[in-house]
């Protein structure tokens, strides 16, 4: 188990790392992420889902609309003939 003394200098250690390695790279350090390949492909296949998803349900909504109008049409016609 560690003791308070052991884990205050473990706390300390980057911020004096930090300091040795400043005037090395004059601040200018810079991070990124790891590429993953099987990410990006999971990642363009729920977009793709995504988006072919959304066109069959514009779709559906187009053909609902016209399916609706159509009904609408024979109810007005069965009420002219009446």
């Amino acid at each position: 188990m560690f003791n308070k003394e052991e884990l205050m200098a473990k706390a300390k250690k980057p911020a004096e790392d930090a300091m040795k390695l400043h005037p090395f790279y004059k601040g200018k350090i810079q991070t990124a992420g790891k590429y993953r390949p099987h990410l990006n492909a999971l990642s363009g296949i729920l977009t793709t889902l995504l988006f072919g998803t959304r066109r069959v349900l514009l779709r559906l909504v187009k053909l609902s609309r016209k399916i609706s109008i159509y009904l609408m049409n024979i109810q007005i016609g069965q009420i002219l003939w009446l």
